[in-house]
């Protein structure tokens, strides 16, 4: 299911209600991270909240952001690929133009 293994969770395998809570977790470090202009740190939560949610894309793209902003530009390429082909896949072109 959505079950996955965590960094933080040192092995253990997460149930939905602690997935839930890590990526709250995540998004609060993300907040405090991005108020704070450490792109590099928020770079690095959004990495793991990706790890929950592979197929959300707004994580991809806002990833994508970030790592132009701390000026890597070929993983930054590779996100917005990623969602571009994943909008056309979906049928959404003219999102993935805009990508």
């Amino acid at each position: 299911m959505f079950w996955k293994k965590s960094e933080e969770a040192k092995g253990k395998t997460l149930s939905p209600k602690e997935i839930i809570k890590e990526k709250e977790r995540i998004q609060k470090e993300i907040n405090a991270a991005l108020k704070k202009s450490k792109w590099d740190k928020a770079a690095e939560e959004y990495r793991k909240w990706i790890k929950y949610e592979p197929k959300d894309m707004r994580l991809h793209l806002r990833l994508g952001d970030l790592l132009i902003k701390i000026n890597k530009k070929d993983e930054a390429i590779e996100e917005y690929t990623r969602v571009a082909n994943s909008y056309a896949q979906d049928g959404m072109l003219v999102k993935a133009i805009a990508v």
